[in-house]
């Protein structure tokens, strides 16, 4: 029981990892027209939403800076869930191994103590052979 709820908790931790990923690479490509769609049309896309009088001087910097910090921490968050996500799913991966592995060495187990009981039976069936193989 123990391994089941273990296995779960790791499915839903990568689950989890993996759509955070996700989440914060869209947020990423979202927050920073400037870098992803290019210098001329992002600053459009800049000078469009900004409040700021477009003969300020000041035209798009707010924007600007603040596009940055959340391309920033969408960039971390990113990478961190990358590595959350990878990380678990390799602890799975191993963790399927070990189990397949003490699976396999259970039945092996299972099998020779069948043939061990399988003489035993034969011995008491018929006592006068006692070498059978």
């Amino acid at each position: 029981m123990e391994t089941i709820t273990k296995a779960t908790g790791l499915k839903k931790k990568r689950n989890l990892f993996g759509w955070v990923f996700l989440a914060s690479v869209i947020v990423f490509i979202f927050s920073n027209p400037v870098l992803m769609i290019g210098p001329q049309f992002g600053m459009q896309i800049i000078d469009y939403f900004n409040p700021v009088a477009p003969n300020s001087g000041t035209s798009g910097s707010t924007l600007m800076n603040t596009a940055v910090v959340v391309s920033m921490v969408s960039l971390l968050t990113s990478i961190t869930s990358l590595i959350g996500f990878l990380s678990t799913t390799v602890l799975a991966w191993r963790k399927d191994k070990r189990e397949s592995a003490s699976a396999e060495l259970e039945i092996k187990k299972k099998e020779l103590e069948l043939e061990k009981l399988k003489i035993e039976l034969s011995k008491t069936k018929d006592p006068s052979r006692s070498d059978i193989t």
